[in-house]
């Protein structure tokens, strides 16, 4: 099963299992910034302490 995009076949599969791939990543990127605390990087350093 595909779609055509121009003179490209998009083959449907491997476009959803990209897809899914990618959100999984992003979620583990997501989740490991977040234990990790890298958040606390862009934050401005208090001249006080």
């Amino acid at each position: 099963m595909y779609f055509k995009l121009g003179q490209n076949k998009i083959l449907w599969g491997h476009f959803v299992s990209s897809c899914i791939d990618f959100l999984i990543l992003a979620f583990v990127v997501y989740f490991v910034v977040k234990a990790l605390r890298l958040e606390r990087i862009d934050r401005k350093k208090d001249p006080d302490k």
